[in-house]
């Protein structure tokens, strides 16, 4: 006797459909995506001290907001 598993449990056991298997297209976003992470870097290593300048302003909006959502009665998760 056989048992039965569902496909959903065996994703790899499916049949490979055509119309699946094309979907869609993330090329031209990845390219974007690294043609602006390139920039970025370029403009961290131009300019290292605005970049950790930016960086302590971030942390340290990021640890008030935080220290703020602990004094608040209401949750921010609520």
């Amino acid at each position: 006797m056989m048992s039965y598993i569902p496909n959903s449990a065996m994703p790899h056991a499916r049949a490979d459909n055509d119309a699946e298997s094309r979907g869609f297209d993330w090329r031209p976003y990845a390219d974007e995506a690294m043609r602006l992470a390139r920039r970025g870097w370029a403009e961290l290593r131009r300019h290292p001290r605005e970049a950790a300048a930016g960086g302590a302003a971030l942390v340290a909006g990021l640890a008030f907001a935080t220290w703020r959502a602990s004094r608040s009665r209401r949750s921010p998760f609520a």
